[in-house]
């Protein structure tokens, strides 16, 4: 076994020649002062390295559309193995990356940087040496791409067509090098063992930022980029999904009303994401994405809110903000339409009950990423439009142990949720907590059961991977809006004193004052059961507020479960009033979109 306390990440610089050490769990890399390991590279910050044990995790900038690691084109956050050396080009910069046992760390020191030489595979040929600047205008061969590597790195080569542009931005300090037209020698060629990194299609030149998120897998994509699904019922057999989905395909072909034609001159209207090849809904591209994941601990009542918050959503931003609010992806959402339906419908208690999201489960798919089948929470995607704005909500119900430190299986599920959220909302179940507990008298009127995690240590493990997805070093706080939901509000409310709370809307405006008034009050108040939870909130995010949330309106009621013989609680028959849902999610739609939700 790998002694953990000795594991280090060592990173080699092969623009500069210069060798890099970690001296923390948590380092980021970029051209920014403030980064750990500052350098050469177009981008402030470039990505974050998570060390953890054995294990060290690379999570990219978001406004990185994609790298290269050991030839492989990523988009999304990956392992580092340890004691491997992996060649990676990110921005306008390559480097080497070991992880390991700083004793068993190769040498570094016969590294040659300023001597590249190219290998023709196909012809078995070498040519060089070339300065690094050299190799940016050289021709590639795209069906049989060249080679590029120095003295010192046997075994091993970065692909020319990576590092092209990597040569376009050469610095300056970078060491001179003797000019010679002489081709490399027996030597160097004999040294040169060179390996065959895994063929993906390179970045188009001169390509901009990416414009669309897939909510599926989180790629990130320009709308040229887009996959249209055959129509065709001959047309099946996806490289993906399998022999029975409809066929991917890039269209080239269109009808008069621009819709893609496949190859049977079918329309095709129905898109697809280009790495996962999840379906999009329709008129992904025409809208302005706001992904808003919700998390919390197990058993908090994230489910519920979530049924409470659409249910509310459908009268409240038609009746008084003049927004429509629509589902824009049946199919996908069919799960929690049902399931909604069952709830404020629901004749018996029995009826109405809805057990924990279990992972694997109906709010579940599995996605292509990373060159694997993963798990990942299931987007829950509706449309927001008012006037010529049109807005799409995507949110996710994950289990509750997702964020539980330690659960390396739901990775893949916190990488989808928290990779490139525009808001973020925490549920804090406060009967989960024993101090909350001593302050009601009528505290086994709900199934209470102490959490064995900490609600503030799931919290922690949220602003990790924030952080790291979002490459925010630990003293900067995020930018994001970040909205603490205290949960069982008809439990708890009247021990804020007897003044109610402010109305968070008026006059189709969010009334910013009140919701920061009543935040303070409630802020206050969990602060005195749980302060932890309070401060590192507030060390994570600039905006923070705190509300009261009822998802219910009033106590549930006990049944016994006939098969198991279990007691459960479940929403009264026709006795649901769900109080405040609406105000964490239209709140951090306004810091999203000003022009979608006023304010005051």
């Amino acid at each position: 076994m790998e002694t953990v306390l000795n594991n280090k990440l060592f990173i080699y610089d092969c623009c500069l020649g210069k060798l890099r050490a970690s001296d923390c769990d948590f380092m980021t890399m970029g051209a920014a002062p403030q980064n750990t390991f500052r350098l050469h590279m177009s981008e402030a910050r470039g990505g974050a390295f998570a060390l953890r044990g054995n294990k060290c995790r690379f999570y990219p900038n978001g406004h990185i559309h994609s790298y290269s690691l050991n030839g492989k084109m990523c988009n999304t956050d990956c392992d580092i193995a340890i004691n491997t050396l992996h060649l990676m080009v990110l921005g306008q910069g390559c480097f080497l990356l070991w992880f390991g046992d700083e004793e068993q760390r190769p040498d570094f020191s016969p590294f040659d940087p300023t001597n590249w030489y190219i290998y023709n595979k196909a012809a078995a040929e070498w040519s060089g040496p070339f300065a690094l600047e050299d190799l940016a205008d050289m021709p590639d061969r795209p069906e049989s791409p060249l080679l590029a590597t120095f003295p010192g790195l046997v075994g091993q080569a970065f692909y020319l067509r990576d590092i092209r542009e990597v040569a376009k931005f050469a610095p300056e300090d970078m060491l001179p090098i003797p000019r010679s037209s002489v081709p490399a020698t027996q030597q160097a060629v004999a040294e040169q063992k060179t390996i065959s990194p895994a063929q993906t299609e390179p970045l188009k030149s001169g390509e901009s930022e990416p414009e669309l998120i897939c909510p599926h897998c989180q790629h990130k994509f320009a709308v040229s980029e887009m996959l249209a699904i055959a129509a065709h019922h001959d047309l099946r057999g996806d490289s993906i999904l399998g022999h029975n989905a409809m066929l991917r395909f890039l269209p080239t072909s269109f009808n008069a009303r621009g819709i893609p034609l496949d190859e049977s001159g079918a329309a095709c209207p129905e898109t697809a994401c280009p790495a996962c090849h999840m379906h999009l809904p329709p008129f992904f591209k025409q809208t302005t994405q706001h992904i808003v994941p919700l998390v919390g601990s197990p058993g908090s009542g994230k489910t519920y809110y979530l049924l409470s918050l659409i249910h509310e959503l459908e009268s409240e931003l038609p009746r008084m903000f003049n927004i429509s609010f629509r589902d824009a992806a049946p199919s996908g959402n069919s799960a929690l339409t049902h399931m909604m339906r069952q709830v404020f419908t629901a004749k018996t208690t029995h009826q109405a009950y809805v057990s924990s999201t279990r992972p694997n489960g109906k709010f579940y798919n599995r996605i292509w990423r990373n060159g694997e089948f993963q798990d990942a929470p299931r987007p829950l995607i509706f449309n927001i439009n008012k006037q010529t704005q049109n807005h799409s909500l995507v949110l996710y119900d994950c289990a509750g142990n997702t964020f539980q430190p330690g659960n390396e299986a739901a990775a893949s599920c916190r990488a989808t949720m928290l990779q490139s959220p525009s808001a973020c909302m925490f549920m804090y179940d406060p009967c989960a907590d024993e101090a909350f507990c001593r302050l009601l008298a009528e505290s086994d009127a709900r199934q209470t059961v102490l959490q064995e995690v900490p609600q503030s240590s799931i919290l922690s493990e949220v602003e990790l991977q924030l952080r790291m997805h979002m490459n925010t070093p630990l003293g900067e706080k995020m930018k994001l809006p970040f909205a603490i939901i205290v949960g069982k509000a008809d439990l708890w409310q009247h021990l804020l004193g007897p003044e109610p709370l402010l109305p968070a809307f008026h006059n189709g405006k969010l009334i910013s004052e009140h919701v920061a008034s009543n935040s303070r009050r409630i802020r206050q108040f969990i602060f005195n059961i749980n302060p932890s939870l309070c401060t590192n909130a507030e060390a994570m995010a600039e905006e923070v507020r705190y509300f009261a949330v009822s998802s219910l309106g009033t106590a549930p009621s006990k049944f016994r479960d006939s098969e198991t013989g279990e007691i459960l609680l479940a929403p009264a028959p026709g006795e649901l009033r769900p109080r405040g849902v609406t105000a964490p999610l239209l709140w951090a739609l306004n810091h999203c979109s000003q022009t979608l939700i006023a304010a005051t």
